[in-house]
């Protein structure tokens, strides 16, 4: 297979924006040939609309029914969630010639709202889909120090209407922090497989490594059972396909100091992570570091500045990367061959070289249009007092 992600990032408040060329060969069959190419970006509005606003925001996207609209979680010490309409791509190396989205929902926050109560205490949401119109939502407590929490996911039941819309929850995924993030659908020529449509999936991106999966992961996910609007809380079943532990991590020397992992270190995080149609390729995108000169804990730098955790020794050997994963792997996990921290990522990288700083906060894949839509941190400062992301979107497009 022949992989080819193109990128143009921005760089500083103009956005000047790079090409980046990251290219991927693969002996594999002829339909595993795809390209991803950058189609455009667009801005959001920084003011106050409902409950909060998108300055510095958690990130987390998920498309809705008919992919002309997302979801899209605001500001971190909010967690409310609003729907946005995607206007037209544009790549430009201008951010003022980029198109804003419109609100079409306000910000509603759910958190302290779910019937339940709030005993786990989630405070991020890491992950969100629609199914049959309605918003699941998967959170997390950020520090859950003795990594005794439960809860993980509640559903909106009615997505076109978060303000009045009941609320069911909180649920209880199998599997608990490590699949409580991503939420992406099953490709057709995997379903059947999978005997699933959906897949759910996180990782160490925030902090407690013990509750955590220490690499990307991937469960099948069964939400049928809780679509009625009867049921109000409950376990729903996942099955691993890919998962890691303390025990048994992508990689065992997190700090890197033998500085010979490119895998996944103390401070590497997924984001997202979805089968590609028509192949049999699972890419999980996010965010890494200390892959060249290693992580330090409280790590003071020459500046007299101290990393207030585990940070990488060289600031800039930090970035966002890609892991991408053979399904076939995968399905061994599924039939019982291979444990679940077995399988490796067949090529993993760094997905845009030129802009470390920029981490990628949330993602969303549209099967019908074959777009990929990032969500980028803190990238829109022409507001002087709001650090607001854009969102840019990837064709993704089988090629001869």
């Amino acid at each position: 297979m022949k992989l080819t992600i193109r990128r143009y990032l921005p760089i500083g408040a103009t956005m000047l924006l790079t090409l980046v060329m990251v290219r991927l060969v693969f002996a594999q069959e002829p339909n595993n040939n795809y390209t991803i190419s950058e189609l455009g970006s667009f801005r959001l509005k920084g003011q106050n609309i409902g409950d909060s606003n998108i300055a510095y925001a958690q990130g987390t996207i998920a498309l809705n029914s008919d992919a002309t609209s997302l979801f899209l979680v605001g500001q971190v010490n909010k967690q409310a969630i609003t729907e946005i309409s995607i206007p037209d791509l544009v790549k430009s190396n201008q951010m003022d010639d980029l198109n804003f989205a419109t609100y079409i929902q306000p910000f509603r926050e759910f958190l302290s709202r779910v019937p339940s109560g709030n005993k786990d205490k989630l405070n991020r949401i890491l992950g969100m889909r629609v199914i049959d119109g309605q918003l699941f939502v998967n959170a997390v407590e950020y520090y859950d120090a003795d990594a005794k929490n439960r809860d993980t996911t509640f559903i909106v039941r009615d997505a076109n209407d978060l303000k009045n819309s009941p609320i069911a929850g909180f649920f209880q995924l199998k599997g608990r922090a490590h699949a409580a993030g991503w939420i992406s659908k099953i490709p057709q020529n995997w379903r059947e497989k999978l005997n699933s449509s959906y897949l759910v999936g996180s990782s160490s991106s925030v902090p407690i490594n013990s509750r955590l999966s220490m690499g990307p992961s991937a469960f099948t996910f069964y939400p049928f059972g809780v679509l009625e609007p009867e049921i109000k809380g409950g376990l729903i079943i996942t099955e691993a396909l890919l998962d890691f532990s303390i025990s048994n991590p992508l990689h065992k020397d997190l700090n890197n100091k033998s500085r010979q992992n490119k895998l996944w270190t103390e401070i590497s995080g997924a984001v997202f992570g979805f089968i590609i149609p028509d192949t049999n390729l699972y890419l999980t995108i996010g965010f890494s570091g200390g892959h060249e000169h290693g992580v330090g804990y409280k790590h003071k730098y020459p500046n007299g500045k101290v990393c207030p955790g585990s940070c990488a020794i060289n600031p800039s050997d930090h970035s966002n990367y890609f892991w991408l994963w053979d399904m076939n792997d995968l399905y061994d996990v599924y039939n019982g061959k291979i444990p679940k921290h077995a399988p490796r990522p067949i090529r993993v990288g760094v997905f845009d070289k030129n802009y470390p700083k920029r981490e990628i906060l949330g993602a969303d894949y549209d099967a019908k249009k074959s777009i990929l839509y990032v969500v980028y941190k803190d990238v829109d400062k022409k507001d002087p007092y709001v650090a607001a992301p854009i969102i840019t979107g990837y064709k993704i497009s089988a090629i001869d």
